[in-house]
């Protein structure tokens, strides 16, 4: 485990986490979930799309069929693997990395 995750409660440093570093990965999607294209046709546009629960329900928007769009503070190599996810169920994919204004 990384030292940076050894801290109190497995606890990374700062937010948002960066589920690449995580051991055992996050489980985002059951493994024999099937949508049933409730969404089809449909845009879903998700904030904090990279990880945690904003990365399951871009999944899970995608696995109904949405086309998804996903804005974000983090990190890249996480947004990369939802888009990878979402691109893995046919459908079309979209990120926006954001500034953070201070």
């Amino acid at each position: 485990m990384p030292e940076e995750n050894k801290k109190k409660g497995g606890a990374q440093a700062g937010q948002p986490g960066k589920e690449y570093k995580m051991d055992p990965p996050p489980e985002f999607i059951k493994k024999n979930y099937k949508g049933s294209n409730l969404l089809r046709d449909k845009v879903a546009v998700i904030t904090g799309g990279d990880s945690g629960i904003g990365r399951a329900v871009a999944i899970l928007f995608a696995e109904e069929g949405a086309n998804v769009v996903i804005a974000y503070l983090g990190d890249d190599i996480d947004a990369k693997a939802t888009l990878k996810e979402v691109e893995k169920r046919g459908l079309h994919s979209y990120r926006q990395h954001s500034v953070r204004m201070m």
